[in-house]
């Protein structure tokens, strides 16, 4: 059932004011969800229809003011269980770019999530930008979405602008368009747009040059060469290309023809007037080629204005490098003066554990005989080695042969008349 069908149902059974025509009717529906509204409708009436998605894709666009058009797409999809609804809008100057996301609910309506109008970042999940959404997105249905039906629809409308472009000649200008409103897209997608752009400026280049050539072969009525030039190129060129040369052939023997039936001098004058149009039209192809020229150069500026913006990102790629590269040797540098420190600060603290070491030391003098000898001196100790017997004395028996280099009979000899007393 279409939409002009349900106007006559609703009118023809009396639920339609009979002052309201069909032009009137369609102009009230001026949002997605007034579909879902009018389904419920007539249900309500008892009529048959389908469910939610499939009545919306069947009507939507036959109301002008939802429909698909040079500027507007929209597209349905599925993502976990849920049906969704995307509407994408350019204005008519291609400068601005809303996004609009519904779904439907379990009432079976079509219900606004949210207006998207930066695009860009949502689909870069700017968190500031998300979070300023009346409706949170998980990052699977931004991806999904994206990717399957956002970046697709909005590559249709760019891609069918451009065409429209290059169809009247305006490939600079086509160009110029997806350097503007490209940015949105993936660069491989851009990319073959611009190549859709350079493909029908080849195409319209060797339009131009075979039209030339048929032109010139017109001039000296010199049809069969018209027709050798143009019939080999029949791969070559578009079908509209074709058609339009092979017209002009047609159209040049035909008058050709006609010129020489005619047998009065205003029939002559006719006929020199369509030798004119020829030599016109060959006038303004030479300007056309002309024009040609002039865009070739100035895609050779911007290629060279390209390598010019390259050979700044280098050098600013490079001075960032020597930056990071000076903030290395100066952390470097900061690292080596902790770790100085942090040595100077240890050793003081070691020579601060020797001298409380040193501190606790006591000292001692001795006097004793061994081998006809006689020796006496001041020895240092944390024992009281002036204590007789135990380990006192086998520590001061230590002392002494250490110091002297006595063997370990001293120390198994005894203390004997070894004097020692502590003197501080």
């Amino acid at each position: 059932m279409d939409i002009k069908s349900i106007y006559n149902e609703l009118y023809q059974n009396g639920f339609l004011s009979t002052s309201i025509d069909y032009d009137e009717f369609i102009a009230g529906f001026t949002d997605y969800t007034h579909i879902s509204t009018l389904r419920k409708d007539l249900i309500i009436r008892d009529y048959e229809v389908v469910d939610v998605f499939t009545f919306f894709e069947e009507i939507v666009d036959e109301i002008p003011q939802l429909s698909k058009n040079e500027y507007r797409n929209w597209s349905l999809f599925s993502l976990d269980n849920t049906d969704f609804l995307v509407v994408n809008q350019f204005d008519n100057r291609f400068k601005n770019f809303n996004q609009w996301i519904y779904f439907f609910n379990d009432q079976e309506d079509i219900e606004l999530l949210t207006e998207i109008d930066s695009p860009e970042k949502f689909y870069n999940k700017s968190s500031s930008y998300l979070n300023s959404l009346p409706t949170q997105f998980e990052d699977n249905f931004i991806d999904y979405s994206y990717n399957n039906v956002s970046e697709p629809m909005v590559v249709q409308l760019l891609k069918s602008h451009s065409r429209g472009l290059c169809r009247n000649g305006e490939h600079r200008a086509a160009n110029d368009f997806l350097e503007k409103s490209g940015n949105f897209i993936k660069s491989n997608n851009l990319n073959k747009l611009y190549q859709n752009v350079e493909d029908s400026y080849q195409e319209f280049n060797l339009y131009n040059e075979i039209k030339g050539k048929v032109l010139h072969s017109l001039e000296y009525d010199d049809f069969d060469s018209a027709r050798a030039t143009l019939k080999p190129n029949f791969n070559n060129l578009s079908e509209g290309s074709y058609e339009d040369i092979e017209s002009i052939i047609e159209d040049a023997e035909r008058r050709y023809h006609r010129s020489i039936e005619l047998n009065d001098q205003a029939e002559v004058e006719a006929a020199q007037e369509e030798v004119d149009k020829v030599r016109r039209a060959k006038r303004a192809n030479e300007a056309m080629l002309q024009s040609q020229m002039r865009h070739q150069e100035e895609q050779q500026r911007r290629a060279l204005q390209q390598q010019e913006n390259e050979i700044r990102n280098q050098e600013e790629a490079h001075r960032r490098s020597e930056q990071e590269r000076e903030q290395r040797i100066n952390n470097m540098k900061t690292e080596e003066r902790a770790l100085s420190n942090k040595k100077i600060e240890n050793e003081k603290k070691e020579q601060l554990l020797n001298k409380t070491k040193n501190s606790n030391l006591k000292k001692f003098k001795y006097n004793f005989n061994y081998k006809a000898k006689e020796y006496n001196g001041e020895l240092d100790s944390h024992h009281d080695i002036d204590v007789y017997g135990g380990e006192n004395e086998k520590m001061l028996l230590r002392l002494l042969a250490n110091k002297y280099g006595f063997g370990v009979e001293f120390i198994n000899r005894g203390r004997n008349s070894i004097q020692v007393h502590r003197i501080n």
